[in-house]
């Protein structure tokens, strides 16, 4: 009889534990499927937002003999830095002043320089635009090294670029 005891006192506790962690289980997955329907609801406010979204132009290579410019979503505004060196334009997307990743280049270079390039390396740049001996041509970096709000964030500015170089424009000075 005392066996029969020990057994249901055993049988109460590894009840008592299974119960225990099915409601955990439910809870963590209660809480991942918010997590995911709340990031979810996030991408919808942002692609919204882009497509409601203005622009303001910006100008770069200003102290070349021409001017470069091109069109910014504004929901961009704060979250990214341009910096320009030399024959190149680089817009970074902006975490922190110490957490900076690039979204994509601008450069340029002469026909004969450019032609030389594309036969001696495959090169992941493309071509944008050809004005008077110059070849403009931009480079998207799809590495997102980011993880939630900033990965969205970092995917949804990458999927503007393209729209963004179809803006692009250049002045001779």
């Amino acid at each position: 009889m005392n066996i029969f005891i020990k057994y249901k006192r055993l049988l109460l506790v590894l009840f008592i534990i299974i119960i225990i962690i099915i409601v955990i289980i439910f809870f963590i997955h209660k809480n991942k499927q918010i997590y995911n329907s709340s990031e979810i609801q996030e991408i919808n406010t942002v692609t919204n937002q882009q497509k409601s979204s203005k622009f303001s132009r910006i100008t770069f290579f200003n102290t070349m003999s021409m001017i470069g410019s091109l069109s910014i979503p504004e929901i961009w505004e704060g979250k990214y830095r341009v910096k320009e060196d030399g024959n190149k334009v680089s817009f970074l997307y902006i975490v922190n002043p110490d957490n900076v990743s690039p979204i994509f280049s601008i450069k340029f270079y002469e026909k004969n320089e450019w032609k030389d390039l594309q036969k001696k390396e495959k090169k992941f740049e493309r071509e944008i635009k050809t004005k008077d001996d110059l070849v403009f041509v931009y480079i998207l970096y799809p590495n997102n090294i980011y993880t939630g709000k900033e990965a969205i964030e970092f995917q949804e500015m990458s999927n503007q670029v393209k729209k963004i170089i179809e803006s692009f424009k250049s002045f001779k000075l």
